[in-house]
């Protein structure tokens, strides 16, 4: 997932929040410049709650956070 805005630090933190169901496992954090993460993760519902919807966090070392809510959806499987 590639996330995209303004005043990203080297060691920020990505956080989903508020969905129901299943956590998405992060594997990964890259702060590629000021602008631009790339959040590597397994995305994971089980199909009980169907599609679940996060809010994405990004929090700076710097204790600098902003979110953007229902930003992440992920489908139950077929």
């Amino acid at each position: 997932m590639t996330i995209t805005g303004s005043g990203f630090q080297p060691g920020a933190i990505v956080t989903f929040e508020g969905g129901q169901g299943l956590a998405q496992q992060i594997l990964g954090v890259q702060v590629v410049d000021p602008d631009t993460i790339i959040v590597t993760l397994n995305a994971q519902n089980d199909g009980s709650s169907g599609p679940q919807v996060w809010d994405v966090r990004v929090t700076n070392p710097d204790g600098t956070t902003a979110a953007l809510e229902d930003a992440f959806t992920v489908a139950a499987p077929p």
